[in-house]
């Protein structure tokens, strides 16, 4: 084990889902059938990322708020970031009344040929959504391709989980929660969904999205949230659990030493990388499996938003191909805009 790597020992197990029973949350409240959990002691698991800090300067513990949900994990402090960092380079490069003056109409034509623009799926898209997008995105990539440094092989397979397979689906697509399929509220009279202390409202287009996948992928949520935050949300989305198979929660993710939360495909135990995708509006939560991964717009309650309608297409593109991961190399192009000047 390299000097600088310090991982936790302890095993982490798994219990399958059951549509007729419930299971122990890692945080010990009582979840619905979807939910993938630990037992309830395990903690979080770490990569390193020591070496080389955070990709930017800002200080983290400037930025992190205080948790406001035993629910919800603590504002991931590299989002926070990219964002601050985003809006900061965007507002140096506008002039007096270049892109706000704009009409949305001459915004369109001048990224039209842009050659990152379909990493936005929806047909419309401002100039400064794109940059903020790429931007973030970009950040995200060099950031995991520079400082993360997963574990070895050996570890990672002592600490695999099962996941359970469905027959004639040979096609696996874990999707993230916040930010991705829904945006969460600490205010009820903002929110359009209030469930047991948790408002938030749902990305457009997110059933018909679940209902035509579903039917061609076998869909898990990967979230960096707790299980019990996770279930309740995902119980609104699928009710009768005929969608969603199951929930990948913050035990299965891989904590680095600065505190961002890793989604390790490897820790799926006899998955196919070549048959699977993972969608989240984080490119570095799929650092370490870069090809694997699709970056969607983050999404703030914006109900114009196709993101998910027009991603459903490339997705049941992406079901036909042998090796997804060629697929998204040839089509998503994520390593290019690694070097990309933007």
């Amino acid at each position: 084990m390299n000097s600088k790597q310090h991982y936790n020992t302890h095993k982490l197990t798994l219990t399958k889902p059951n549509k007729k029973s419930q299971f122990c949350s890692d945080d010990g409240e009582s979840t619905t059938p979807h939910s993938i959990n630990s037992t309830k002691n395990n903690k979080e698991f770490q990569t390193d990322d020591s070496d080389c800090g955070t990709p930017i300067t800002p200080s983290t513990k400037s930025l992190q708020k205080p948790q406001q949900s035993k629910f919800k994990p603590k504002p991931n402090t590299i989002q926070q970031l990219f964002t601050n960092t985003a809006r900061n380079v965007l507002q140096n490069k506008q002039t007096h009344s270049d892109a706000e003056s704009k009409p949305q109409k001459q915004q369109e034509v001048s990224i039209k040929n842009h050659p990152f623009r379909h990493l936005i799926f929806g047909q419309s898209v401002q100039e400064t959504t794109l940059k903020k997008h790429l931007l973030l995105t970009q950040r995200g990539l060099i950031y995991a391709t520079k400082c993360l440094k997963g574990p070895s092989d050996q570890f990672i397979q002592s600490r695999q989980v099962e996941v359970p397979k469905e027959e004639n689906k040979s096609k696996i697509l874990l999707l993230d929660l916040d930010e991705t399929l829904i945006h969460s509220y600490h205010s009820k009279e903002q929110a359009q969904v209030n469930i047991n202390q948790i408002s938030f409202n749902v990305r457009p287009y997110t059933n018909y999205f679940l209902n035509k996948l579903s039917e061609i992928y076998s869909i898990f949520i990967f979230t960096a949230s707790s299980s019990s935050y996770a279930s309740v949300i995902v119980d609104y989305l699928d009710p009768d659990q005929s969608k969603i198979i199951g929930i990948f929660s913050r035990n299965h993710c891989m904590e680095t030493k600065n505190g961002f939360f890793i989604k390790d495909l490897r820790t799926l135990k006899d998955i196919d990388l070549s048959s699977t995708i993972i969608v989240d509006n984080l490119a570095h939560s799929f650092g370490l499996q870069i090809d694997n991964g699709i970056p969607i717009l983050e999404w703030n309650s914006d109900e114009k938003d196709e993101e998910l309608k027009y991603l459903t297409e490339y997705l049941v593109q992406a079901s036909q191909v042998e090796d997804v991961r060629i697929f998204n190399r040839e089509n998503i192009r994520l390593r290019e805009l690694i070097s990309y000047q933007l």
